[in-house]
């Protein structure tokens, strides 16, 4: 197999790494270096990276909760077409799919929470239709 050569080759790093003692472990090159690193710095970035962590997770939590709603208000039209068909309306049903329709739209994902403000606007319609009947 040929490969090109694409740019300069430069030579091995020639920095020198401090020798290793004959039996010396991992864990005595970790306090070594532990030693060498400021505690207060390292503890900044771990907090720092903890609250990261938990901004991410409530984003996927609002999306999660964006995505079950949808799921129940798309539900609700599903049967609010049934008791259509049927012939009657059950009107427990249609306040309780109103009061869903009525929450606020929490997702964070710009294409999700338009996905979830149009089936929103949907149900909305669907249910000022039948309190005009």
């Amino acid at each position: 197999m040929y490969v090109p050569q694409i740019g300069p080759v430069s030579p091995p790093s020639t920095t020198a790494r401090p020798k290793r003692a004959e039996g010396e472990g991992f864990a005595a090159a970790l306090q070594r270096a532990n030693a060498l690193t400021p505690a207060v710095g390292a503890s900044a970035v771990v907090t720092a990276g903890l609250l990261g962590l938990s901004v991410e997770d409530d984003r996927e939590e609002r999306d999660r909760r964006a995505r079950q709603r949808a799921g129940k208000l798309l539900a609700g039209l599903s049967r609010i077409q049934l008791a259509l068909l049927n012939g009657r309306v059950d009107a427990a049903m249609m306040t309780q799919l109103a009061d869903l329709a009525g929450l606020a739209n929490e997702a964070d994902d710009p294409a999700l929470k338009g996905l979830v403000d149009s089936i929103t606007l949907r149900v909305k319609v669907e249910l000022a239709r039948l309190s005009a009947v």
